[in-house]
């Protein structure tokens, strides 16, 4: 119990955090790539980027730079946006290479991929309705198929 009482209001149970070397380039992508917005930052006396909190959407996410010795690794991070083809165009357009075109999904949803120049894949999906709808049509059709054999 300690400890919820102590998390700040707006900061989940959970949140990712990402070791990067150059942090602030990563801050910049998420900025304007991916729509997020800094929140919290803290630097040493010599400018070293410490800790950062970053909004996205209804998320956050922590990063810092790697220190020295430290080796920095990628992560794989999924976020929900309003529109798929709208956030993978954005981060197309900030540097990110195409891990997949934003593609309709068999559940209904639309999801694309991205990787960013720090090695992180994002993995935007619009959520296209109802999942259990969807797929009980899907299945009662290939059910008439199968009785149609």
């Amino acid at each position: 119990m300690y400890f919820i009482l102590m998390r700040p209001n707006l900061t989940p149970k959970l949140a990712p955090y990402l070791m990067v070397k150059d942090a602030p380039g990563l801050v910049q992508f998420i900025e304007r790539g991916i729509g997020g917005k800094v929140t919290f930052e803290s630097k040493s006396s010599n400018g070293f980027l410490n800790h950062v909190e970053v909004r996205i959407l209804d998320s956050l996410l922590m990063l810092g730079e790697a220190p020295r010795g430290i080796r920095s690794f990628p992560a794989m991070l999924h976020l929900y946006v309003p529109d798929v083809d709208t956030a993978y165009g954005k981060a197309i357009k900030e540097g990110a290479t195409s891990l997949c075109p934003p593609t309709d999904q068999t559940d209904g949803d639309r999801q694309g991929g991205v990787k960013d120049s720090w090695g992180n894949q994002w993995w935007f999906r619009t959520y296209g309705g109802s999942h259990s709808n969807k797929l009980q049509k899907r299945t009662k059709s290939n059910a008439d198929r199968r009785a149609a054999r």
